[in-house]
């Protein structure tokens, strides 16, 4: 198994990102305290150079492609900035 912790994920994907890349993808759902809460979190995991490489590494992960994954919307975040916004704050 690879090296990352990925218990935090629902899923895995590998997905084909070039003629040898592998990447290996954990899906999950962001949290009430996110403002993207409820949607699906996507979280790069680890990369290969072959389809067995990531398989080897990923059992429970299955092969995917980028039309099947899913989308995020932000169209309920406001177009203008926050009004006490002040970028010194941080």
């Amino acid at each position: 198994m690879g090296s990352r912790d990925i218990s935090k994920f629902d899923y895995l994907h590998i997905l084909v990102e070039g003629e040898e890349r592998f990447t290996v993808k954990g899906y999950g759902t962001y949290e009430s305290n996110s403002v993207l809460a409820g949607q699906t979190m996507i979280s790069f995991v680890d990369s290969f150079n072959s389809l067995q490489e990531a398989e080897e590494a990923y059992p429970t992960a299955t092969l995917s492609n980028q039309y099947l994954e899913p989308i995020n919307t932000y169209d309920h975040l406001p177009d203008t900035p926050d009004t006490d916004f002040d970028p010194y704050d941080y």
